[in-house]
């Protein structure tokens, strides 16, 4: 029953997690709405859960932001799901351990893997506002936003890292060990 319970607060979490990107992060004036809650959570989630539970929480989060995004449906787990893929390579293969210097890099790399996936799957189904617009390696408001990405990505990792260190033992520094 405990299990049960755990698991129906945890959808809820992410649930509120999404609502407040949705409605409150992205009414924000610029630069505050290029934060993503959601992939700083999907990324910490990836870095401190097991194989398949990033997997659910990656799709769970990306089916939640398509029901209520505009645009492709599916962009946003497809999006999600090959970012978690992808740190979770760098961090099995490359970054082994939990310090908050891995946590920061995962969280730079991850915000590029999400950004540039996002824009050329964005490309490739070809969503554009008009058909003047440039590629988007080309404009300098895709690199402003990624950088201001990265800066309170960044920010906001350092928080909760220091958060959940001070809370939790799970977050402490320690080798990972291979299976």
């Amino acid at each position: 029953m405990a299990k049960y319970v755990k698991i129906i607060s945890q959808l809820g979490a992410v649930f509120l997690l999404i609502a407040l990107q949705l409605s409150l992060i992205s009414a924000l004036p610029r630069p505050f709405f290029s934060i993503n809650l959601i992939l700083i959570l999907i990324i910490f989630i990836v870095m401190f859960s097991g194989f398949p539970k990033f997997i659910f929480w990656s799709l769970y989060a990306g089916l939640l932001v398509d029901v209520f995004a505009f645009g492709f449906f599916g962009l946003f787990m497809i999006t999600f799901l090959v970012t978690t893929l992808i740190v979770y390579f760098l961090q099995i293969n490359f970054l082994t351990n939990r310090s908050l210097y891995v946590a920061l890099t995962l969280i730079a790399l991850g915000t590029l893997v999400f950004n540039f996936s996002f824009q050329i799957l964005e490309l490739i189904l070809g969503f554009f506002s008009s058909s003047s617009q440039s590629i988007f390696l080309f404009s300098g408001f895709f690199w402003q936003e990624l950088l201001y990405q990265l800066i309170f990505h960044s920010v906001l990792a350092v928080i909760v890292f220091y958060f959940f260190s001070f809370t939790t033992r799970r977050f402490r520094p320690e080798l990972l060990e291979r299976k």
